[in-house]
């Protein structure tokens, strides 16, 4: 399992360094589009490991929060998932700040 976590983390990684996908960028999606996205990735890779060939004909879900030009699903059902795994701890890390942020600077010691 570590093995899996190790992948999406570098995916994550990738996301930031070569998307640009920055931490404040994320932030902007409050309305749970990373979140949407991710089970995005994780449905295709379900049409892909029932039968071979996804359902949704290389199509983004109806749930797909952005531009068609964003979607890019993989032949590879381990890959989607690490999308999808990297998607949601981008939203999961998104919610966490957005937390932090709406309870306040801390009094001082």
């Amino acid at each position: 399992m570590s093995n899996a976590f190790e992948k999406a983390a570098k995916e994550r990684q990738r996301q930031i360094n070569e998307e640009g996908f920055s931490y404040s960028h994320d932030d902007e999606y409050v309305d749970g589009d990373l979140a949407a996205a991710g089970a995005s990735y994780a449905a295709i890779c379900e049409d892909i490991v029932r039968g071979g060939k996804s359902a949704l004909d290389w199509q983004s879900p109806a749930f797909w929060p952005w531009p068609e030009h964003w979607w890019k699903p993989s032949e590879d059902p381990k890959r989607n998932i690490i999308k999808a795994m990297a998607l949601l701890a981008a939203e999961y890390e998104r919610i966490e700040r957005q937390e932090l942020s709406e309870q306040g600077p801390r009094p001082a010691g």
